[in-house]
């Protein structure tokens, strides 16, 4: 718990480094807009990609 609101914790890799990993820690609603913004920054790259394809 943070400031009475209920926090989850994950550990992940390092990219780039087999050794290394980090913590993210956040409320149900940062997790979700984290989530969300890795989504959009996928299909951003996504329609990047597919333009350059393209020309």
């Amino acid at each position: 718990m943070r400031h009475g609101e209920r926090v989850y914790c994950r550990r992940e890799p390092v990219l780039g480094s087999r050794l290394e990993s980090a913590w993210w820690c956040g409320t149900v609603a940062q997790l979700k807009a984290w989530t969300h913004d890795a989504q959009e920054d996928i299909e951003k790259a996504q329609r990047i990609q597919t333009h350059k394809e393209d020309n």
